[in-house]
């Protein structure tokens, strides 16, 4: 069976021939397999061969060439499977030699471990162990050579074994990735992290660690907190590390740290680390730094207090408040709220503070509108109190916070009884004002009205409307004083049952408005028993309850009466009275201003008739004086008016015009009778004085103010179109318009009818005339205008 096996194996037979363990190699006889000796060995062989085939390490024994003695099963099965073709690891095979002539990429490992080899053959060292890569089956495997010389007296004999370790080097590799990837984690927490033994002997820190403590890992691992912090500090980290490791679970405690810039306050976790036996072997550590939350903690508590204080001691009331259930809940409330319930005649005890129930339907409505808005909303509330009744103003704000989705919000609640009051001061007042402000506005209309405008009845119409708008009274009107007898007779009248059109006149000894006139003094008549008896039917037709006649006085003359009635009973302010005074003042000025205006306005006219009857008394005198026809003046004077509406001279200027034309030969008067009224022909010096009666004219007129606008026509009207006129020998426009109208409008005169030194031209020789002196002598758009009218008239008789 052996002879069998070792046929098929021949590395099995070496093995089984010879046995490097069991001493010398010899053969083994089949005689002496049944000595007791040798049955011992072979058996204890055979025991050797399995125990070193059972081994998974890669075992061989070189002799002292390198040749391979014997080899086990797993040495057997690795050089099958990775042995290079042709190359046989087996008995008699030169393990240095296959080494040496190895290629590839563990080429060099193999020539190194040859090399080892026979340094321990050599006797240069007694063993040698190598980790060393492989590429095995594919991949990439680690393993451990050993090489060891057998003790003995025989040849040299080594034993090479070769462990593989791939599996523990991959741990191994895992491990470190885990562990840096554990260090990096604990290098980026910003938190002191570190690990004890039971003796408080620092095992590992983080960065932080070290960082904060201004330390180096060095300085920390494997001390206690006694070499590097100082002894109070240390004994207190000892002591919370016995805590933890005597409690046996992790214990929170605060440790004040001497950190590198100044003392932190830590939370330090300390959880034990229990061994085997569920014994504490180490401590691990985590110090979070706390010192800004301390701050910020103690921060809040004294904001917190100064907030109370100030919440406690306002003297607002101010609450929280809840909606619970569809109803309120006082949460917290201060004392001044408190004392606002407390004086309110549904109030409780300060300590159980609740809302009035005819407040809390309001209030909740508020609360609602607030919380749906997101906004502040305020209701103003009146409550009876012990103290009578208040106004309040409630603000209700949304708070955040809803416990259990019960919203909250904050109460403010100030009493605004002195506001309100001033408001309603402020408003009387303002109503007042307006009151005073339309008083005076309506003087300045008053003032307005007479300033702007003479006409009486409108004047009085608008002191009667202010009467009606201002004092609030059914009727009001004015009656003056009549300038033939002693009555009053009404210049206007408004708000009456008869209508605005004038009233009956009264008599001064008969009603109210003549007793006024009389006694120079206000009557008031106030309420049905206060009406003296007997009134005149005018006053019991009204049906005037209340009445009030002022007398209108100017200059120390009663001018006549402002009246006022009201159909109700009406108890007036003095300062209505006055007002209704002072209407009858401005009243009066305007009857005064009226009277003063209409007597200036007769005195005008009566001076400008007397003007007008002068300037034609004049104007007769010089017709009479230089042998006019009869009525030459009147005559040119009517049609220069004439001709002048017709080019377009306004009625304003028409009256100078007039004035102009009747005085045309008024510088005459200063020519002497002998030159004047010379019945032959003129002396060239006696027609230079003839031509200097404009310049007579001017001298006469030009002081005289009325008459200066009327001198253009007896100063210019000897002017000619061409220039050849005089006095200034102006020519064409220079000329003024109303004096080439008049020069048209003389020649045609002059023409038109006798004179005592020629008769009279035909119609027609006369517009030929003055068509023959258009652009010379006169103004040709004149000539024109003036030819149009004389065609429309008649021939002259």
């Amino acid at each position: 069976m052996i002879k069998q096996q070792t046929d098929r194996d021949p590395v099995l037979a070496t093995a089984t021939t010879e046995w490097p363990m069991a001493g010398a190699c010899r053969p083994v006889r089949r005689a002496d397999r049944h000595s007791g000796a040798e049955r011992m060995s072979w058996e204890t062989e055979k025991i050797s061969r399995a125990v070193l085939d059972s081994l998974s390490a890669h075992v061989a024994v070189l002799d002292g060439s390198g040749a391979l003695l014997a080899v086990n099963r797993a040495w057997r099965d690795f050089a099958g499977a990775n042995a290079p073709a042709g190359v046989r690891i087996a008995k008699g095979a030169n393990y240095l030699r296959v080494c040496d002539e190895a290629t590839g990429e563990d080429a060099e490992t193999a020539r190194a471990f040859a090399a080892a080899i026979r340094d321990v053959l050599a006797g240069r060292r007694a063993e040698f162990a190598r980790e060393y890569p492989c590429r095995a089956l594919g991949q990439q495997r680690w393993f451990i050579g050993r090489v060891t010389r057998l003790a003995g007296s025989g040849p040299v004999r080594v034993v090479v074994a070769h462990e593989e370790v791939t599996e523990r080097k991959r741990m191994e590799e895992a491990l470190g990735r885990s562990e840096s990837r554990l260090q990096a984690v604990l290098d980026h927490v910003q938190a002191a992290i570190f690990l004890k033994d039971v003796d408080g002997r620092y095992l590992l820190v983080n960065r932080y660690f070290v960082k904060q403590f201004g330390v180096t890992e060095e300085q920390v691992v494997g001390k206690t907190d006694y070499d590097f912090l100082p002894e109070d500090v240390a004994d207190t980290f000892r002591a919370n590390d016995r805590r933890a490791l005597d409690a046996g679970e992790p214990v929170e405690v605060d440790e004040v740290a001497p950190y590198v810039d100044k003392p932190h306050t830590s939370i330090v976790i300390k959880v034990p680390l229990l061994g085997a036996d569920q014994k504490p072997i180490a401590v691990c550590g985590i110090a979070t730094d706390i010192t800004d939350r301390k701050k910020a903690e103690a921060a809040l508590s004294e904001s917190e207090a100064v907030l109370r204080s100030f919440y406690d001691g306002a003297p607002m009331a101010l609450a929280v408040a809840e909606e619970c259930g569809g109803d309120l809940r006082i949460v917290s409330a201060n004392s001044a709220f408190a004392r606002l319930l407390e004086h309110s005649p549904e109030g409780r005890q300060a300590g159980e503070p609740e809302i009035p129930e005819e407040q809390r339907r309001r209030w909740l409505d508020a609360f609602r509108e607030a919380r749906c808005s997101g906004r502040p909303a305020c209701v103003e509330d009146a409550w009876k109190t012990t103290d009578g009744p208040r106004w309040f103003a409630v603000l209700v704000n949304p708070i955040a916070y809803e416990p259990e989705g019960r919203p909250r919000f904050c109460v403010m609640v100030e009493d605004i009884t002195e506001r309100k009051r001033a408001e309603r001061e402020i408003f009387v007042l303002n109503v007042e004002l307006e009151a005073r402000l339309g008083r005076i506005q309506s003087l300045r209309q008053i003032d307005m009205a007479i300033t702007g405008s003479l006409d009486l009845p409108l004047m009085l119409g608008v002191v009667i409307d202010q009467v009606r708008t201002h004092l609030k009274v059914d009727a009001a009107g004015i009656l003056l004083c009549s300038p033939l007898m002693p009555r009053l007779e009404y210049a206007v009248r408004k708000g009456y049952r008869g209508g605005t059109a004038g009233g009956p006149s009264q008599r001064f000894d008969e009603g109210p408005a003549g007793r006024a006139v009389l006694e120079r003094r206000t009557q008031q008549l106030t309420g049905p028993s206060a009406m003296p008896a007997p009134l005149p039917d005018s006053y019991r037709e009204e049906g005037l309850v209340s009445y009030w006649a002022v007398p209108l006085v100017i200059k120390g003359q009663v001018k006549g009466v402002l009246e006022a009635g009201h159909r109700s009973p009406l108890e007036p302010e003095p300062e209505w009275l006055e007002f209704l005074k002072a209407l009858a003042g401005q009243a009066a000025i305007a009857v005064e201003n009226a009277e003063l205006f209409e007597g200036l306005r007769r005195s005008n006219l009566e001076l400008s008739l007397a003007y007008d009857a002068t300037i034609e008394g004049w104007s007769r005198a010089m017709d009479l004086r230089d042998h006019e026809t009869e009525g030459h003046s009147r005559r040119v004077t009517e049609m220069t008016l004439r001709l002048a509406r017709a080019m377009g001279i306004g009625e304003a200027d028409l009256v100078h015009v007039r004035r102009g034309a009747l005085l045309h030969d008024i510088g005459k008067i200063g020519i002497p009778d002998a030159i004047l009224l010379k019945p032959g022909p003129l002396t060239d010096d006696e027609f230079a004085t003839i031509r200097r009666h404009p310049e007579y004219a001017r001298k006469m007129l030009a002081p005289i103010a009325f008459l200066r606008p009327a001198l253009d026509i007896p100063y210019y009207h000897h002017e000619k179109w061409d220039g050849s006129g005089y006095p200034r020998g102006f020519d064409g426009e220079q000329i003024p318009l109303v004096a080439r109208i008049f020069a048209a409008v003389d020649i045609w005169d002059a023409l038109s009818y006798d004179r005592p030194y020629r008769k009279v031209w035909p119609r027609e020789k006369v517009h030929e005339h003055l068509r023959s002196l258009s652009g010379t002598h006169l103004d040709p758009r004149v000539v024109e205008s003036f030819l149009e009218i004389l065609s429309r008239e008649a021939p002259a008789p």
